[in-house]
């Protein structure tokens, strides 16, 4: 017997309904829709090459999360209907007739209710735009241009959030700031030209540009190298003595003396409290040789 179109369209929504379940219990996109590579167990940092529009940050949740606060808000909404509609059953009908009798002071409250909701929302807007000043500009001076510059020669997509790879503090000038940037894993790109564009988007200079190529993650840091200190001091008495006595005998040369392995030098000062003492001895006892 031939399928009518009733029973076509009855067969489309119990398929379309048993799909939704299914997104819905497994934390997908309830369109069934993958825009980014998260999955149920892992957040997903990247958007995928050919996902279009605009992408919620929702979407770059794990899915186990997504269900967390689906399966919540489902709960509460249950809650409510059911306190309101079977717990309190004769007061919530109450209220409904008083309502539609006079509803003058529920229009009122109604009323002050909002003005209430939009003071608070408004000072709520406030405080965020002032907490979060130097954030926005931050993304507006930094992040976001060099993501413009990076988007093509990483071949990202255009609705990429650049929050999701660039991970930049607001101190990211400092010597001990850590600039992470993440890669595709695909590695069609050069890595001269990313470094190069972010160290100059940046305006870092004397920075060390370390890539993390291999597994999963990848991706690339950049940090101030560390210079070494102008002296070094020793805390030792005795070693620095033996470094006085060092530099007393074998002059600025005193490094590369002491692994020549010269002779015993006897000295006034330092020398004396040390004892007799040769180049190759201090270099050795500074060297932590000895």
């Amino acid at each position: 017997m031939a399928q009518t179109k009733f029973d076509k369209q009855v067969e489309e929504t119990a398929e379309s309904l048993v799909f939704g379940i299914g997104r819905f219990l497994a934390g997908r996109p309830m369109d069934g829709v993958k825009r980014t590579d998260a999955t149920f167990w892992r957040s997903g940092p990247r958007m995928l090459p050919k996902a279009e529009g605009r992408v919620s940050r929702s979407s770059y949740r794990a899915g186990w999360k997504r269900l967390t606060f689906r399966i919540s808000a489902l709960a509460a909404a249950g809650a409510g209907g059911y306190q309101a509609g079977w717990v309190h059953q004769d007061a919530t009908v109450a209220t409904a007739r008083q309502i539609w009798a006079d509803p003058d002071p529920a229009l009122a409250a109604l009323e002050q209710a909002g003005i209430a909701a939009a003071s608070t929302a408004a000072v709520g807007t406030a405080a965020y735009l002032v907490l979060t000043r130097k954030r926005r500009e931050l993304m507006r001076e930094w992040v976001i241009p060099l993501h413009e510059a990076l988007a093509l020669p990483l071949r990202l997509p255009e609705q990429t959030d650049p929050r999701r790879y660039l991970h930049i503090l607001r101190n990211f000038s400092e010597d001990d700031a850590v600039i992470r940037v993440d890669v595709p894993g695909r590695l069609d790109f050069s890595k001269d030209l990313v470094a190069d564009l972010i160290t100059t988007k940046l305006a870092l200079q004397g920075v060390t540009v370390s890539w993390h190529l291999a597994g999963r993650e990848t991706y690339v840091t950049v940090k101030k190298t560390r210079k070494p200190p102008a002296k070094a001091a020793f805390k030792d008495p005795k070693v620095r003595e033996l470094a006085a006595c060092l530099l007393k005998a074998c002059g600025p040369y005193a490094g590369v003396a002491g692994m020549a392995g010269m002779g015993p030098v006897t000295s006034g000062g330092p020398c004396q409290a040390a004892g007799t003492c040769s180049c190759e001895q201090a270099a050795a006892v500074t060297s932590g040789r000895a």
